[in-house]
């Protein structure tokens, strides 16, 4: 009995020891209300801090990515710019490889062929490279279309400028095929002009009128009957606008043309080669006055022949350098010539021939085709004489050695 009792009261005591443990745990959980109301007030001020924290977060990322966004649409702009710039070049590129495969069409459109281009290309390396624009100088400070825009290559310049001097382009058809501008077109059109003709003037023009000696070697048979034949010489007229001043406009009619032209001077050799070229004058000039003015007849040596046609009454010139002028004879007065003179009309017309091939070489330059204005008269004996060397530049004319 006793053993019983025992067991029950630690059992007791068990019990009573787990409910003070409870209590305990009641105690510790069971917060007066003071210390409720403090955690209340402490818990709202962390959370807005929290809250702040996000927004601040949030405003970090948006600002990440509108600075994403920002450096996209640079790259996207600069990718545009060179996709521009890319079709740009390929439509000048797509041209020039146009004209290099097809020679045909090379030399409908620039008047030589590939080969001849990149020839003319190569003597004027490198001064092309490095040229000065006209116009640069008054906008010097100034950020300027070929400094800061899309550049032609030297090569693409030449070949623009040919198209302008052949196929007479004007300057805004020019602009809309190879994509620039049209003041940049104008500037290298006239930049290219100056730029050729300082060329061919200290490159090839003393080399232009050939010594005797040059010339015997290439004389062609069908002028090996006139001992000592230098130069064959004709006037070519070019339609010009008629200026409103009525002084201007009478020194610019040619009477011959029933125009207003400008007139040069051509020299060939023998065999078609152009030896020498005048400057522009007015229409109205004689052919007398143009060959005196122009001081060919400084290039003669005792002993030199000069075929001209009838007009050119130079004797006095040409002698004055004991050389002999050989032009057809005159009626003076009579109903009809001789057969001998019929006979030297026609030989000598047969000879001269060759210098009107040459001028319609020149004229096939469609530039001078057309009726030029009169804003383009400072550049008219340069781009004449670009012509005729880029004439020189060609195929030689052909002579039947057989006729």
């Amino acid at each position: 009995m006793e053993g019983e009792n025992e067991s029950e009261k630690t059992k007791i005591n068990n019990i009573s020891t787990v409910a003070q443990k409870s209590t305990a745990h009641e105690e510790i959980f069971n917060v007066p209300d003071d210390t409720a109301c403090f955690i209340q007030q402490i818990l709202p001020d962390q959370s807005a801090e929290m809250r702040i924290l996000e927004e601040e977060t949030n405003c970090e990322g948006t600002n990440k990515f509108t600075t994403i966004e920002i450096q996209t649409d640079s790259i996207k702009m600069r990718n545009k710019s060179v996709q521009v710039k890319l079709q740009k070049n390929s439509a000048v590129e797509k041209f020039v490889n146009a004209i290099r495969i097809d020679e045909n069409k090379c030399i409908f459109y620039t008047s030589l062929n590939f080969e001849q281009i990149l020839a003319l290309h190569r003597f004027l390396s490198p001064a092309c490279d490095n040229l000065e624009y006209w116009g640069n100088r008054e906008t010097k400070n100034k950020s300027s279309e070929n400094s800061n825009k899309y550049k032609l290559t030297s090569m693409q310049q030449l070949i623009l400028v040919l198209l302008r001097l052949r196929m007479g382009y004007l300057i805004e058809d020019l602009a809309y095929k190879f994509d620039v501008s049209t003041g940049f077109v104008s500037k290298i059109c006239t930049t290219w002009i100056y730029f050729l003709h300082n060329e061919f003037t200290t490159e090839l023009k003393p080399f232009m009128f050939p010594s005797r000696k040059t010339k015997a070697e290439t004389l062609p048979k069908i002028f090996r009957s006139i001992k000592n034949i230098r130069v064959i010489v004709d006037c070519a007229e070019f339609f010009c606008q008629s200026p409103t001043n009525f002084e201007h406009q009478g020194n610019l009619y040619s009477s011959y043309k029933a125009h207003t032209t400008f007139k040069v001077l051509i020299g060939c050799t023998p065999n078609g080669c152009i030896s020498f070229v005048s400057d522009v004058f007015e229409g109205s000039i004689s052919d007398p006055e143009i060959f005196k003015r122009s001081k060919i007849a400084d290039l003669l040596q005792p002993g030199d022949v000069v075929l001209a046609d009838r007009g050119f009454t130079v004797h006095d010139i040409v002698e004055a350098k004991q050389a002999h002028l050989n032009i057809p004879p005159f009626l003076n007065g009579r109903d009809r010539l001789t057969p001998q003179e019929e006979m030297l009309t026609k030989k000598i017309a047969k000879q001269r021939i060759y210098v009107e091939h040459v001028i319609g070489r020149i004229k096939k330059f469609r530039l001078l085709q057309t009726v030029l204005p009169l804003n383009m008269r400072t550049l008219m004996s340069q781009i004449i004489f670009v012509c005729a060397c880029l004439v020189n530049f060609q195929t030689p004319l052909v002579f039947d050695e057989e006729e």
